[in-house]
């Protein structure tokens, strides 16, 4: 796609605003990998994409989002150069609400993907510690 993609200035407003900024729920969304990106962990999570736009009253500029359901963290880069434009792609193919389901879905089985890795890995870690205490 060539050009800047275009987004409406309510949701510009949105994300400029004081209340997005230093909102718990941003916060929350960041950390939900420790701060990490869901699709490569190794990058650090700065960005926040929204999977959902629904609970976002735009006329009042306020937000009711939901970690995971509604907002994930994104490193800057995958955001950008990586998220953005398959989505747009996406969208563009198959219609907005299936190429945004398809993203969503697929960010969110990231995250849980990651989650899967550390409970195993936490696993195997508490079974290591057991086995060299003799239990």
């Amino acid at each position: 796609m060539t050009g800047k993609r275009s987004v409406s200035p309510q949701y510009v407003a949105y994300i400029q605003s004081s209340g997005w900024k230093v909102s718990l729920r941003r916060k929350i969304a960041l950390n939900l990998l420790f701060g990490r990106d869901p699709i490569i962990p190794l990058l650090k999570a700065h960005d926040v994409e929204h999977l959902s736009y629904r609970r976002i009253d735009f006329e009042s500029c306020v937000g009711y989002e939901i970690p995971f359901l509604d907002l994930m963290p994104l490193n800057r880069f995958m955001h950008r150069q990586v998220v953005t434009p398959v989505k747009d792609v996406l969208r563009k193919r198959l219609g907005r609400r299936l190429g945004n389901a398809i993203v969503a879905y697929s960010l969110r089985f990231c995250l849980l993907f990651w989650y899967g890795v550390l409970l195993v890995l936490g696993g195997i870690f508490i079974l290591l510690i057991l086995y060299l205490l003799g239990f």
